[in-house]
């Protein structure tokens, strides 16, 4: 009987996973807020790998908690909407949007010596793809949207151990009326999953795979220099490499390593791994308030909370843009003709609990 049970808690105490493989299901869709934490990026390994891994990333020191927005096509406003809304071409037609850091608008933004802000990823997703069909942001407040002239796969569906696949990005970005310049945008990337096993981080224990993407950019802007007239200025980028640990029915990797290349050297740049989603923005069960109309241009009608409620507007990098009362009254006209075009997030507030809303500002 002494054996029996120690056979079994060794079968049984430890945690292990065979191979899987992953679909277009384990991702997310349009509507999505999933939440993560960023980690310290000192020691963390990125090199072990192969089948039947151990990677245990326990011990990672957690820094700043957030959330991704996977915003639905219904969001999309402006431009952008003809570009990836329901009247666009098949292969554009987003499946949602998300705020992005995957192009360089600092080094561009400093070339033209005005701002870049609010980009917008576009995103499609069939059975067999996920691809990235546009972008579109703000240059000095006016809104650029762009298709790619090339259409960059990111993952082909399924993959599992050993799975491989490319993808390529090409794109001229004609900056005007903003500014007279051309932006144009070259990616390549190469992928490979490179090992399966069991994965725990701060947030938990999975049978996981791991994705190698090599993503190698070469972005140039066309300039209107006195004298000289019409040059092509480079802007230089490493080459840059992440790591992803993916799993069953997680919507996003629940590990993601970043390095870029120094030298003959990687150098780690990012570390995040999924966690719970930030509490203030989280829908904790209140479910009778109506927004509307969606999209608005000036007013914002809020109906059915209760009285005693806080309103609390934010932009979707995290910044309150407004804040008010509900002022013993169950209907609020809230007046957003001064907020910059794009989307926001209402957060009601009442006692313990908590809803968000995302609205578009047309």
């Amino acid at each position: 009987m002494l054996k029996l049970l120690l056979f079994s808690s060794l079968i049984f105490g430890a945690h292990t996973f065979a191979q899987i493989t992953i679909t277009k299901t384990d991702f997310v869709v349009g509507g999505d807020t999933v939440g993560y934490t960023s980690a310290a990026t000192t020691g963390v390994d990125f090199q072990t790998t192969g089948p039947n891994s151990t990677w245990d990333y326990s011990q990672l020191v957690s820094q700043t908690p957030d959330n991704y927005y996977f915003l639905p096509p219904s969001a999309i406003n402006g431009l952008a909407m003809l570009h990836f809304g329901t009247f666009a071409a098949t292969k554009y037609k987003a499946s949602y949007f998300m705020e992005s850091s995957a192009l360089p608008i600092a080094q561009v933004a400093q070339l033209i010596s005005l701002p870049i802000e609010t980009l917008y990823e576009y995103t499609r997703i069939t059975n067999d793809s996920l691809t990235a069909v546009g972008y579109s942001f703000l240059v000095n407040g006016q809104q650029i949207s762009f298709k790619a002239d090339t259409i960059e796969k990111k993952y082909k569906f399924p993959f599992t151990y050993q799975s491989t696949w490319t993808g390529r990005g090409y794109s001229d970005i004609d900056l005007n009326p903003a500014f007279d310049a051309i932006w144009r945008q070259k990616k390549q990337r190469a992928s490979i999953v490179d090992g399966w096993g069991t994965l725990t981080t701060p947030y938990g224990t999975y049978p996981a795979v791991r994705v190698r993407h090599e993503i190698k950019e070469q972005d140039s802007i066309r300039l209107t220099v006195p004298v000289i007239g019409q040059t092509w200025v480079p802007i230089s980028l490493p080459t840059k490499y992440e790591y992803e640990f993916w799993t069953n029915n997680q919507k996003i990797p629940v590990l993601k390593i970043t390095t870029n290349k120094v030298g003959n050297n990687e150098v780690v740049s990012a570390v995040e791994y999924k966690s719970d989603v930030v509490l203030g923005l989280n829908d904790l069960g209140m479910n009778t308030i109506s927004v509307y109309p969606n999209p608005t241009q000036n007013i914002l009608h809020i109906e059915g909370y209760p009285t005693n409620a806080q309103f609390k507007i934010m932009d979707l990098t995290g910044h309150e843009v407004m804040q008010m009362n509900a002022l013993g009254v169950q209907h609020h006209q809230v007046d957003v003709s001064a907020l910059a075009s794009g989307t926001y997030i209402l957060i009601v507030s009442s006692d313990d609990q908590l809803e968000n809303h995302i609205f578009v500002k047309e």
